[in-house]
């Protein structure tokens, strides 16, 4: 049974490959589960899902948030609080900041700097996979599956016995997609 944070589904992979009615089903599921926690940790993301997030940040003096996961879709609320009480009065009123991008928040004064004084609650995530990004992951799940019984052998020459090994990690074309939904950093 597919988790329910999984980017794609076993009948997804079938879909795209010549694979049928597999007795590896339990077997692709562990791969797809794997490579969405792989491609999570790589983008610095806790899931591509929509869920709800409380996060405290260090209070630095700009303008600017960086939450940790995206595309930011809503603020519940943002409260800035040296104390950690969390009072009412410490809550900033919406009119004053903005989601900008889907990837930060923009206030119109400065965050009070302090050690974990600022609170945000917000909506964060995808309600539909973008589709480059299942397809990145249905094509590292078939490469997986296809190099599941010789680890990464590229090619091998019955000749000279010669063998040629894929390089570790996730392909070009994946990095190259995950750029897109990775988290943003401060610089």
């Amino acid at each position: 049974m597919a988790d329910a944070t999984s980017i794609t589904t076993i009948e997804e992979i079938y879909q795209f490959t010549s694979i049928s009615g597999s007795n590896d089903d339990a077997l692709m599921q562990n791969f797809i589960d794997r490579k969405t926690e792989l491609f999570e940790k790589y983008c610095g993301l806790d899931s591509f899902y929509i869920n709800d997030y409380i996060e405290y940040y260090d209070g630095d003096g700009t303008e600017y948030m960086l939450v940790k996961n995206n595309p930011l879709n809503s603020i519940a609320e943002i409260a800035s609080d040296s104390d950690w009480t969390w009072g009412t009065d410490t809550v900033i009123d919406s009119s004053d900041y903005r989601i900008v991008k889907n990837r930060y928040i923009a206030y119109k004064s400065r965050f009070n700097p302090g050690l974990q004084n600022i609170r945000i609650t917000y909506n964060s995530g995808y309600s539909v996979i973008p589709l480059d990004l299942k397809e990145a992951l249905i094509e590292e799940v078939i490469r997986l599956y296809a190099r599941r019984k010789e680890v990464d052998v590229l090619i091998k020459t019955l000749s000279d016995g010669s063998v040629h090994y894929v390089p570790s990690g996730l392909m070009p074309a994946t990095k190259q997609v995950l750029s897109k939904y990775m988290r943003m950093r401060a610089i």
